[in-house]
């Protein structure tokens, strides 16, 4: 009358089978999460850089002219040499226009430091400005993101962007010859910025459409130190921190040159493992060697975010053919190429 019944639980193997579909289903998931995370960090990046054209655009609006490269000591305007804030660069210039006004007025209050060792460098200040973090400098794709210990501080605002010098030569038959410096060795470079430029932008002879105006690079290793890394805006333009060179592809394996990097080891170079080719960085100063220039780099997958002179952004990919996006970084060469 009574029937046994017995209910037969999972096996082993059956359990290890569920763990391993399991296992491949979160596999499957979380590149396509990756992929939708950068997806997302890439379109904030774009919108970044089309609000810092905006905000050079702003500038020129209302001075005729796009702002200043950069300004180093011994620089004059209208035959007056400058009494402070050597080394300002278009970053402080364009606050007010990245709505940062009150930034701007710590800035220019500011005196503390200026002229502690005789060059009235800006990165000595102490002021709150050097530590404000502005957001639509920062790439969200780069974990380090925002920079700090830019220049040899421990709290200095350090960038993802900067704008474009060139950096190119260019011989009569229009072949390129060497890398145009972006430092105070070099008085114009090519670009659309560079020491105490006063560009506007109908002196873009290329038109704006086709001429680099900013682009992206790396932060390299926070609170170690560095002097003229891109974004580095806090003292470090006179080095080369404003801007990027094109005259290597972006993400290249070619070392960018500045007075010293951020986590150099003892020889002067560093990488950083996860970037594009290392992200390569040597000391100029450190190996005794001339120049100082920055490429455009970026953690997004096969090339860099860029806008150009008329605040249209572009994905310029690492692939591209090399002559033209040399071009794309002078503003005045008469060069047009099929892919410009």
């Amino acid at each position: 009358m009574f029937r046994s019944t017995s209910r037969r639980g999972f096996t082993l193997i059956e359990l290890l089978v569920v763990i391993a579909i399991i296992a491949i289903l979160i596999g499957l998931l979380l590149p396509a999460v990756q992929k939708v995370r950068e997806a997302a960090a890439r379109a904030k990046c774009s919108n970044n850089l089309k609000q810092l054209a905006l905000a050079l655009h702003n500038y020129h609006d209302a001075y005729q002219k796009l702002p200043l490269g950069f300004r180093d000591a011994g620089d004059k305007e209208n035959n007056v040499a400058f009494v402070d804030r050597h080394r300002e660069n278009w970053f402080q210039v364009c606050l007010p226009y990245m709505e940062q006004g009150a930034a701007y007025n710590l800035y220019m209050a500011d005196t503390t430091g200026r002229n502690a060792d005789g060059n009235q460098y800006i990165h000595q200040m102490t002021g709150a400005e050097v530590t404000t973090i502005v957001p639509i400098m920062n790439c969200p794709s780069d974990g380090q993101a925002p920079g700090k210990g830019a220049n040899g501080g421990t709290t200095s605002f350090q960038g993802s962007y900067a704008v474009c010098a060139g950096g190119v030569s260019w011989t009569s038959n229009g072949t390129t010859t060497t890398a145009g410096q972006l430092d105070t060795a070099s008085t114009d470079p090519g670009g659309m910025f560079y020491r105490m430029s006063k560009v506007r932008i109908t002196d873009v002879q290329d038109g704006s459409s086709n001429t680099l105006m900013a682009s992206e690079g790396i932060i390299r290793k926070n609170g170690s130190g560095g002097w003229g890394e891109l974004g580095g805006f806090w003292g470090g333009a006179p080095h080369g921190a404003y801007a990027f060179s094109t005259f290597q592809l972006p993400n290249t394996s070619t070392w960018d040159r500045v007075y010293t990097c951020k986590g150099a080891d003892s020889t002067g170079r560093t990488t950083v493992p996860g970037a594009p080719n290392g992200a390569p960085c040597e000391s100029g100063s450190t190996l005794n060697l001339p120049g100082r220039w920055n490429f455009a780099r970026s953690y997004h997958t096969g090339g860099v975010n860029s806008v150009m002179g008329d605040g249209s952004v572009r994905f310029i990919q690492n692939s591209m053919d090399l002559r033209t996006y040399q071009a794309m970084g002078t503003r005045s060469d008469g060069i047009v190429t099929s892919n410009q």
